[in-house]
């Protein structure tokens, strides 16, 4: 694979299209693996790095196994058919892969060794990969088969939501080729008859949805799951129980059942209006307000009556009225000390560099999957930032876009609210949790057992593939800054280098990064715009460009960018958590850039 950032770049052995490794060998190292490793790869991804690195470092076949270990350290994501896969960042060795890094060598090579694979899980992976690169049917066709008869088992145990993953995977490709038939559908609707029968309707609903991407399905026996899905998640209620009626509703309507689709509404809305009247009995006027406000958007979905609509829409005012006062009292509380001592633990007695290297990875980059997945559940079972304000304003007092809600009925709507509530739920539970409880301790630790910082931190710049040479000196002295506590300085010198980093890594790879204007001129694209390209998750990884444009640039978040460039921030702001977070993020950029080089 070849890696290219700013004016450096990495070349790693690949194998040849031969069979560098035996198939027997390869079968036995993946012996003994879990069907469902591929939700968390990271033990087999190891194990493949580990024999990689007892080989001579040039031999392919040192190479061929870091082929396997880069094909199986993809996280799989159902979200977008045609983009399955996502790249995960290990912070110990700085690996970031993606399907594209892989080169043609090897994916010959993966290509010879597909038909010897035994396990289920190892065939998915590698037919999956193929048909995403190369669109190798064959490939797709033994990746469909092996996810089917991987995740089908699964459904009836703890790991059911990756059994749901590999089906819903399966039934994706096998609509790609064609062969989304009669004998899949069957094996997917006995799958979903079994689980409604063993009372776990969540399950079959989702295998009646991995059908959707089907041309044709038996519409009377679907449309039968739905209604004794409706009968089942009508009294057994619980964590996902309006998500269910939701997707029960949409598939209904897929389904070209508008009856049925409007019964799993209507059904939602009563017994949000029981849940509702329960938390205000209860005095709990908080979650009844958020509770009335779904009520609300299912009563409209459902086509009620105006009169019904009108009905809970003075409910909801009542409510909202009620739990204001309490607002006025909500705080969250943190104990920040085990953070403070494990920061503090590990950079203790370390050398210079070391320390600076353990700080810059210590805080782990957020998973926005299982993010997403805490926000959907707290927008659906805590209502307290769910509020009837509908027209935000800032700290001085201008008109904001309108909150986005997430019982909109447009999706682009509610995916945007999702992203709000992640992007707040980072500013309350990591950003200044973590600014104030792990970085700011570990700099003390390192000011007071280390004279040779500025050295270091000159060495550690000119040794990162991210910082570009002509701007090493700003990058050093806005990290020497950031150590000796003047974040307002720090941030100011970094920010705009950490951008003109990122421009100068896309450029290097073939990105334009200028736009022209109507007037035909040339100007820069913004850093919003550049955080967009799909390589720079491959350069940087996934997660890190997730966080920058969640820091930096999203609309929903605090723009610290903007803010900065604009003058919009206090002299408290700037040495505040959200800079020292900033700070560190720059960091993290420059370690790791060093990292994935020395790992390559």
């Amino acid at each position: 694979m070849h890696i290219k950032m700013c004016n450096r770049s990495v070349q790693m052995p690949q194998p040849s299209s031969k069979h560098l490794l035996d198939p027997a060998v390869v079968n036995l190292a993946l012996a003994g693996w879990p069907e469902e490793i591929l939700y968390n790869p990271f033990d087999i991804v190891v194990k493949f790095r580990t024999s990689a690195r007892a080989l001579p470092v040039d031999s392919s076949e040192s190479a061929a196994w870091h082929c396997l270990a880069d094909v199986f350290y993809y996280q799989l994501s159902v979200l977008d058919p045609r983009r399955p896969f996502s790249p995960m960042m290990v912070m110990t060795n700085g690996t970031s892969a993606t399907p594209e890094t892989l080169s043609s060598q090897c994916l010959d090579w993966l290509e010879e060794l597909l038909p010897s694979v035994d396990r289920l899980f190892a065939r998915a992976r590698i037919g999956d990969v193929l048909w995403y690169r190369k669109r190798h049917y064959v490939g797709a066709r033994i990746a469909t088969e092996a996810y089917l008869d991987a995740g089908v088992p699964l459904l009836s145990g703890q790991k059911w939501f990756v059994g749901i993953k590999y089906v819903t995977r399966g039934c994706q490709l096998a609509a790609f080729i064609g062969e989304l038939d009669q004998k899949i559908e069957a094996r997917v609707l006995g799958a979903a008859d079994e689980m409604l029968r063993s009372n776990k309707p969540g399950i079959a609903l989702d295998l009646v949805v991995a059908l959707k991407p089907a041309k044709t399905v038996d519409k009377t026996r679907c449309l039968s799951l739905l209604k004794g899905i409706r009968q089942t998640i009508a009294s057994t209620g619980g964590i996902g129980w309006r998500n269910q009626h939701e997707k029960a509703a949409d598939i209904a309507e897929h389904l070209k059942d508008p009856d049925l689709a409007s019964s799993f509404r209507t059904h939602l809305a009563k017994g949000l209006e029981i849940e509702a009247e329960n938390d205000e009995h209860r005095g709990d006027y908080l979650r009844a307000s958020f509770i009335w406000q779904s009520c609300l958007e299912a009563s409209r979905k459902a086509q009620a009556p105006q009169s019904e609509i009108d009905r809970i829409q003075r409910r909801l005012i009542e409510a909202n009225l009620k739990q204001r006062p309490l607002l006025e009292r909500f705080s969250v509380e943190f104990d920040l000390k085990p953070l403070a001592d494990e920061a503090c633990s590990k950079i203790r007695g370390k050398s210079t560099e070391a320390g600076i290297m353990i700080l810059a990875h210590f805080l782990p980059l957020p998973d926005f999957e299982r993010e997403r997945h805490d926000a959907i559940q707290e927008l659906e079972d805590h209502p307290i930032q769910q509020l009837v304000t509908t027209m935000p304003v800032d700290r001085y007092g201008r008109a904001q876009a309108p909150a986005p809600s997430y019982f909109s009925p447009d999706k682009d709507e509610r995916e945007a609210a999702i992203r709000r509530k992640v992007i707040e739920r980072r500013q309350m539970y990591r950003w200044g949790p973590q600014a104030v409880g792990a970085i700011r301790p570990a700099l003390r630790i390192l000011i007071e057992e280390h004279s040779d910082l500025q050295e270091a931190l000159v060495a550690l710049v000119a040794s990162a593939p991210f910082v570009p040479g002509d701007r090493q000196e700003l990058f050093a002295a806005g990290l020497l800054a950031g150590v000796q506590g003047d974040f307002a300085v720090a941030v100011s010198l970094l920010i705009p280098q950490v951008e003109n980093a990122i421009r100068s890594v896309l450029e290097q790879n073939g990105v334009t990064v200028t736009r022209l204007t109507n007037d035909g001129s040339q100007e820069d694209r913004s850093i919003g715009a550049l955080l967009q390209e799909p390589i720079l998750k491959s350069l940087l990884s996934a997660e890190l460009v997730d966080e920058l444009d969640a820091v930096l640039d999203d609309r929903h978040g605090p723009r610290f960018r903007h803010m900065l460039a604009h003058g919009r921030l206090s002299a408290g702001a700037l040495g505040g958590p959200l800079a020292i977070y900033s700070w560190w993020l720059a960091l993290h950029l420059v370690a790791t850039s060093i990292t994935r080089q020395r790992n390559a």
